[in-house]
């Protein structure tokens, strides 16, 4: 009798447990899927495999690594001057003086967005 009680139990503590991982993972967005969501638009602008420079103007280091998760299959340098196509992340404090520098240093707007936290630009130097 207890040798057919114990393979029960994992099956419901499996079960549960699947159910609630489920749960979570359908009701909650975390700050990937925001980024994600927020550079959608930008995918029409990049061919597959183009060489991105990053700069991070909320200088926060996790941003890098979710706008590399975002971007795939693109490369993401986390240096701002390494290719001539640059994607900015900034806070929206920022914005105003991130674009005045970007045009300063005649970077061309391609595409921009913003979401309730950063505001995303990716220039070109042509």
């Amino acid at each position: 009798m207890k040798d057919g009680i114990i393979p029960i139990l994992i099956l419901i503590s499996i079960s549960v447990a699947a159910v609630m991982f489920n749960n979570k993972i359908d009701s909650k967005t975390d700050d990937v899927d925001k980024m994600e969501n927020a550079l959608k638009g930008v995918h029409t602008f990049l061919k597959p495999g183009s060489n991105i420079s990053f700069q991070n103007g909320a200088n926060k280091a996790e941003l890098h690594f979710w706008a590399r998760l975002a971007l795939t299959p693109n490369y993401l340098a986390n240096k701002p001057h390494s290719f001539d196509t640059l994607l900015t992340v900034c806070s929206k404090e920022q914005y105003d003086s991130m674009n005045n520098d970007l045009q300063k240093n005649n970077r061309y707007i391609l595409w921009q967005n913003k979401d309730d936290q950063y505001c995303y630009i990716l220039t070109t130097t042509h």
